[in-house]
């Protein structure tokens, strides 16, 4: 679900250097499939199943505090317009379905 998000995000940051930024995600990808397991077999040897579901779940929530400080404030100014729900609504109050 997040590499979905991921090439859409990063082509609208970077109309200009697609090509780059989709190998970029791609290569990003292949890393984390090979040191994911590395990683995760030593945590589990260390304290096991509970602790890397509690070591993860930790470095997730704090991970999603930064992510919502660094896309909140530029996610809807990419492309030059607003695209914020209530500018949804108001085009769309009328509309019987």
């Amino acid at each position: 679900m997040i590499q979905t998000t991921m090439y859409s995000i990063s082509t609208n940051f970077y109309p200009e250097n697609k090509d780059a930024m989709v190998g970029y995600i791609e290569a990003v990808t292949g890393v984390g499939l090979i040191l994911g397991p590395l990683f995760g077999s030593f945590l589990y040897a260390l304290g096991g199943y509970v602790f890397i579901f509690y070591s993860f779940g930790t470095l997730f929530m704090i991970s999603s505090f930064f992510i919502k400080m660094i896309f909140s404030s530029n996610i809807d100014k990419v492309s030059g317009h607003d695209i914020s729900e209530s500018s949804f609504q108001s085009d769309h109050h009328n509309d019987d379905y």
